[in-house]
């Protein structure tokens, strides 16, 4: 095990800097070393520690920073922290042996800038760079078990605390899948490297946030902006993101984080949760959002849904209704909103929504934004944020994310780990999005659905060469690694139990092997009925396909609901353990679920002009599992899909192709994101979720709120 240092914003850049050369040159200090983390509650109020190290070998040790040469009262800010911080792991009885803490917690302070230590009467030090070395070495620390070392880490990181409760399964009959997802879920959580970079390193300008699906990139999100939050009460934030559902998560994990680590509650008026789009309402009202603010500020036109839909005619007006507005105020001044904005899901916003964003910010432009490229279901993927923000001149030097000094903290942080899905299930997802064994599974790069603009990206993403490189022209083999995908996350059941995919004769069929299957979830498996999500991968064919199957369920008193359309604003479980939910591709988006069936799932396979598109959206389906996942569906087009998956069963769930060269990765690119082709879907959804807005307004589905707004659209219409 080595030492991970997390550099978050620190006024001691001198002594922070030494520390951090001092420990990493010695390969007998490991563990976590944390700058300006975490936050502590003190008389005077929140701080942070200076520094603090959690090591398996050597406990807890906080570190009081001195810059210059003299150290002032530092027995006292010694004592501050270790109390403060003692008193927060005592109220985790696992962390407590009678009164006792399991795990020591050790003090001393720093000053490079001295030639001798200092000592007081009391014992307390003063260490120098010559003498800290000695100094941490001699450092007597009681044998604990690891755990005790992950649980502290937990505890301190919040990482624990913001884990959403659950009543308790039933579990009756041990190795059930019941009994299984317990165990699971009642794993120690901790943050990895990267995730810890992502909630405490801070920069002034564009800040990049890219992982997996399951890498936890909401989470960091929201520990991010409270953290920010609690350090600078005095900002002003936005938090914002393209599913509603989200708002619910982040509003719970930033409440519970700012409780845990400082004792208060967020000032909302400060941190403001807001939605993209938003209502023409007064800037503090919860009813604006991101682009209606740059409308007030502006004095651009705002436009509804209804309004931009009819103006521009596409699925997705917003992309072309930022650029446009974009446009029109390119010269007016903006008086700044907010000291940091911070974006989730950036991969289904446009870089104009981006840059709407950004001229929001004040002059240190502190925009975050984080995106998973295989989860882009609307837009085009990203360009390199140097050519999103190329308008702004004056801030080049803070957009480029280029490599920076070891010392210095990141502005672009991939988390290559995933929590959620198995090995088996997050590459069977890849090698489905990307078509890495469709026609004759020879992995040449002519059948590839899509690919990364820059191949170094698997790497990035936490695979591994086994073979071959990841240069254009040649073939490589890659392979994730227990350090990527966790090992206890598939070790639960077989490979053959953790995914499955089935071809059913029609729809009925499957229809018929679906409900037996919940069923038998709930009453064998010993499963909730929250435990259970059924995804339908196509928005067209939502309602219509999954209507009939929840019917059935309800005739045999199994409660069920559809994500967005009956249940409560911003979650998509309505009632925590006693529905199951039905959802479509786009509410499913944030979400897991320990059983996952995908039905439908050959659905526009056939067509070549979305077929990036479509794999996008079985991709994210199937990683919304926590163990285990069902992929089913109809007819020729399914059994293609099931000879994908069986090549890349044979291949041990390993990816072998061939790297498109460039000119080949530029025709990828042209034949399937080509978005003029996509006229007729899009002209079909629309009439579609008109349908479905009217049949719910009519059937009295819609909450007050939405009934008001459609009637306003309606009157307006008029």
């Amino acid at each position: 095990m080595s030492l991970t240092v997390v550099r978050g914003p620190t006024n001691k850049p001198t002594s922070s800097t030494c520390l951090i050369d001092v420990l990493s040159t010695q390969e007998r200090f490991t563990g976590k070393l944390f700058l300006s983390f975490p936050i502590i509650k003190t008389s005077q109020g929140s701080r942070t520690i200076d520094a603090m190290l959690v090591s398996p070998d050597r406990g807890i040790v906080l570190f009081d920073l001195v810059e210059g040469h003299s150290p002032g009262d530092f027995s006292q800010r010694q004592d501050d922290a270790a109390n403060a911080l003692e008193a927060r792991l005592r109220l985790h009885p696992e962390l407590l042996h009678r009164r006792s803490l399991m795990i020591d917690i050790s003090t001393l302070s720093f000053a490079p800038a001295l030639r001798s230590d200092i000592t007081d009467d009391h014992g307390y030090v003063v260490k120098t760079r010559n003498s800290l070395t000695h100094a941490l070495l001699s450092i007597e620390c009681s044998e604990y078990p690891y755990e005790t070392y992950r649980l502290a880490l937990s505890v301190l990181e919040s990482a624990s605390t913001i884990k959403i409760p659950r009543v308790n399964r039933r579990v009756d009959v041990h190795n059930s899948r019941g009994y299984r997802l317990n165990q699971l879920e009642e794993s120690i959580p901790t943050l990895d490297a990267d995730q810890s970079a992502a909630v405490v390193e801070t920069v002034d300008g564009i800040q990049r946030i890219r992982g997996l699906a399951g890498s936890g990139k909401t989470l960091v999100l929201a520990l991010k902006a409270a953290y920010l939050h609690a350090l600078n009460p005095d900002w002003i934030i936005a938090v914002t993101f393209y599913t509603p559902a989200l708002e619910a998560h982040f509003r719970d994990h930033i409440q519970r984080f700012m409780l845990e680590q400082t004792g208060v509650a967020p000032d909302w008026r400060k941190l403001r949760i807001l939605g993209a789009w938003g209502n023409q309402a007064p800037l503090d009202s919860n009813d604006t959002g991101i682009y209606a603010q740059y409308c007030e500020v502006s004095g651009a036109e705002y436009m509804d849904y209804s309004e931009a839909r009819s103006r521009y005619g596409t699925i997705d007006p917003f992309e072309i209704m930022c650029k446009d507005t974009l446009l029109k105020t390119k010269d007016v001044a903006i008086d700044p909103l907010y000291n940091a904005i911070i974006v989730d899901e950036a991969q289904d916003f446009s870089p104009s929504f981006l840059r709407l964003c950004y001229r929001l910010l004040d002059t240190n432009k502190r925009l975050t934004y984080a995106y998973d490229e295989l989860q882009c279901l609307i837009n085009q993927p990203l360009p390199a944020p140097e050519n999103i923000f190329k308008e702004a001149q004056a801030q080049r030097d803070k957009l480029a994310l280029q490599s920076v000094p070891s010392s210095t903290p990141r502005n672009d942080i991939v988390l290559p780990k995933c929590y959620r899905s198995s090995r088996p299930i997050l590459v069977t997802a890849h090698s489905i999005g990307f078509g890495i064994y469709r026609g004759n599974g020879n992995g040449h790069s002519a059948e590839l659905v899509q690919t990364f603009d820059n191949p170094i990206l698997w790497k990035n993403l936490g695979y591994e060469i086994k073979m071959g490189k990841l240069i254009g022209g040649h073939t490589v083999r890659l392979c994730r690694s227990e350090h990527s995908s966790p090992r206890f996350l598939e070790d639960h059941s077989r490979v053959e139990d953790i995914i499955q995919f089935l071809e059913f004769k029609d729809v009925e069929e499957q229809a018929n092997w679906l409900v037996e299957s919940i069923t038998r979830n709930l009453a064998e498996d010993e499963l909730r009925p929250s435990d259970i999500l059924v995804v339908n991968p196509n928005p067209l064919t939502t309602r219509g396909q999954l209507g009939p199957i929840r019917a059935r369920l309800f005739d045999m008193e199994i409660d069920s609901h559809l994500a967005g359309i009956d249940s409560y604003r911003g979650e998509i479980y309505r009632k925590r353990d006693s529905s199951i939910t039905f959802t479509g591709i786009y509410e499913a988006k944030g979400n897991e679920a320990g059983m996952v069936y995908v039905i439908n799932a050959h659905e526009g396979l056939s067509n070549r002009h979305i077929l990036s598109t479509v794999r996008n959206r079985l991709f994210t389906a199937i990683t919304r599992s926590m163990a285990w996942v069902r992929v089913l569906g109809v007819g020729p087009d399914m059994r293609r899909l099931i000879g994908e998956f069986n090549r890349l069963k044979k291949a041990n769930f390993e990816l072998e192709f061939r790297n498109p060269t460039l000119d080949e990765r530029n025709r990828l690119q042209i034949v399937h994101k080509n978005k003029s082709k996509l006229q007729a879907e899009q002209v079909q959804h629309r009439r579609t979720l008109i349908d479905e807005i009217i049949s719910d307004y009519e059937e009295g589905r819609l909450d007050e709120e939405s009934k008001k707004r459609l009637k306003g659209v309606v009157g307006g219409a008029k």
